[in-house]
């Protein structure tokens, strides 16, 4: 299985508990470093503090990154 697939399972196995913490606003797959990753994205710098992620999860890295709220157009 390759890099992004693998990411990708992962990430299906973790994105609804992670969702369910406050601040956490989406979880996607994109660059972590020079590898393919889980990125998490929060709603403030404050919440980063609160949030509960490791920086790998089954061999595969992730990242927090502040974007904002989402809103649906």
């Amino acid at each position: 299985m390759d890099k992004t697939a693998l990411a990708i399972k992962v990430k299906q196995r973790y994105e609804k508990t992670w969702l369910g913490q406050k601040g956490v606003v989406a979880v996607g797959i994109g660059k972590v470093g020079n590898n393919i990753g889980i990125v998490v994205s929060v709603e403030n710098s404050t919440d980063l503090a609160t949030i509960q992620i490791p920086d790998t999860v089954e061999g595969i890295p992730t990242r927090l990154q502040v974007t904002g709220p989402f809103k649906s157009l």
